[in-house]
């Protein structure tokens, strides 16, 4: 009887052992898929109404990029940011228009005497009533949000 004990828990340590191992197989390959197949699902940024009247000409002061200077015409804004260190972070903005969004691609040129070497990428803005903030994300390259936050308000200066 004692000799049936001991098979008896042999028996449930190894099914448990067999249990947690397989277990933890399986949260490693789900995870190794998971970032596989490029992670969690990003939200999806859609456009709101669009704002009649939407005025983005002007300066705007950001926090991530320096004063911003801006230039709207019909569905396009063109500008520039001087960068918060100055020493080469300066960069040029390109967007369009779709609603309450404006859909950006930046370059920053670099400086090779400082050894900053040139940047581009893309993001996206979420314009407030009438243009007096700013806020969305930025990436490198292809992305639009893998570099951060874009939070801008249009300035006390502006033209």
């Amino acid at each position: 009887l004692k000799k049936t004990d001991h098979t008896n828990k042999t028996r449930i340590h190894r099914s448990r052992f067999i249990y947690a191992v397989l277990t933890s197989l399986m949260v490693i390959f789900i995870s190794i898929l998971t970032i596989a197949c490029g992670g969690p699902p990003k939200t999806l940024i859609k456009p709101g109404p669009t704002i009649r009247g939407l005025n983005l000409n002007g300066g705007y002061d950001c926090l991530q990029f320096g004063y911003m200077k801006l230039r709207h015409t019909g569905h396009q804004v063109r500008g520039t940011y001087e960068g918060v260190r100055k020493i080469g972070d300066n960069g040029i903005i390109v967007g369009k228009i779709e609603g309450d969004l404006v859909w950006i691609e930046w370059t920053q040129p670099g400086n090779i005497d400082k050894a900053m070497f040139p940047t581009k990428g893309k993001g996206w803005w979420r314009v407030s009533q009438k243009g007096a903030r700013i806020d969305g994300k930025w990436g490198y390259d292809d992305s639009r949000d893998d570099g951060g936050k874009w939070i801008a308000d249009r300035s006390e200066f502006s033209e």
